[in-house]
Formats: C-alpha cells, structure tokens, sequence
C-alpha cells in the first residue's frame, strides 16, 4: 500500500486534501510547523528548515513513497534584500533536507505558483508560457521546479508540478484576498471594493 505524505497539511490545501484522502481510505502522514486538531492521521509537527529534528521521525518517513509538498510561504514583496532568504529557504532549501529523508520515493507532487511566469504576454496562460518571475517568491518556486526536474530525471521519480493561481475557499486564512475579501463585505451588507480601473482580470481557483 502507498504511503503519502503531505506537507502544509494544517494550511487551506492541506485541510481539504485531508479530508479527501480519509475520504478514500489512503494510508497517509500530514506534516506541518503549526498544530493539526485532526486526529485521523498520523501527524508529525516539524521545521522542514532543521534537519536534525526531522531525522527524529526517520522510521515515519522511511516508509513513504509519495510526497505532496504543499508547505510554503507566500511572499510577493519585490524586496529582495529581506523576503528573498526566508523565500529560498522554504522553497529549496527545505525540500533539499526533505527528500534526504525519503529512500522510498517513488512520486512527488510538487505545489507552485502562476508567479513563476511573470507578467503575462499570452492568454490563456499555459504550461509552455515563458517564466520571467518579477518577485523573489516566484523566482524560489522555479528554482525548485528546476530541483525537482533534475532529481527526480536522475532517480527515476514521477514529479507532477502544479502551478496555482487564486486560491480560495471557505476557510482561507487570507482574508485580504479579492474573493473572500468580496465575499466578508457582501455578508456585511457592504459594497466590496475593486482597486485600479477594474480592468484586471484572474482565475480563482476554489
């Protein structure tokens, strides 16, 4: 039977997936730094950024197969100099210690973002649109996609990349965000704001 781990798994993405693959009966471990209420699953709280407590949980992560790397953190800021490190350390650095951890590793799922594309000069955007990210955030997910073409080409790895754009949802801890920012006015009775000419156009993606 396929071992899963998902990492992020007390973010947005992670709470619904759970629920999905419980839903399907699947044998999988949630990792995340923040807590989990759910007691479903097998959960381990690390930092993927220390590398020595993630070798306390070497006999959990022998036995996965399957990665779903949804541990992230956003950042869009344009200042390099302060958001560029932290934005490296997540996306590349810590799945460098991760998949250290996984002798078994047969399939990654690996979850990144539209940024990678910069600004666009098609529409519809697809998967052969050149990459010009314009923010460090964006510039960390390629880099890594890079990574993980790389190594998985070599190990013999299935690797799926997903680059999301716009989500939301009931539970989205962005309130800041267009849709749920609409969303949080209209409940109120309140007019919700669109900013610049309203001309902007995006997929969200539920």
């Amino acid at each position: 039977m396929k071992k899963i781990l998902v990492t992020g798994i007390s973010g947005q993405i992670g709470r619904f997936l759970s629920q999905k693959l419980l839903e399907k009966k699947k044998s999988f471990i949630g990792l995340d730094v923040v807590d989990s209420n759910n007691v479903e699953f097998s959960f381990i709280k690390t930092d993927l950024g220390r590398k020595t407590e993630l070798e306390k949980f070497k006999h959990e992560l022998n036995e996965i197969d399957t990665l779903i790397h949804l541990a992230t953190k956003v950042n869009s800021s344009d200042n390099i100099v302060e958001d560029g490190i932290d934005s490296v350390d997540m996306n590349l650095h810590n799945i460098f210690n991760l998949i250290e951890m996984l002798p078994c590793l047969k399939q990654i799922c690996f979850t990144s973002s539209y940024m990678v594309y910069g600004k666009p000069i098609a529409n519809p955007v697809n998967e052969n649109h050149s990459t010009e990210p314009m923010n460090t955030y964006g510039v960390s997910k390629l880099i890594t996609e890079k990574f993980l073409q790389v190594f998985t080409k070599k190990k013999n790895v299935e690797l799926t990349i997903l680059r999301f754009m716009g989500i939301y949802g009931l539970e989205n801890p962005y309130v800041k965000q267009a849709i749920p920012s609409f969303i949080e006015k209209i409940e109120n009775n309140k007019n919700p704001i669109v900013f610049g000419t309203g001309s902007s156009r995006r997929n969200h993606i539920y």
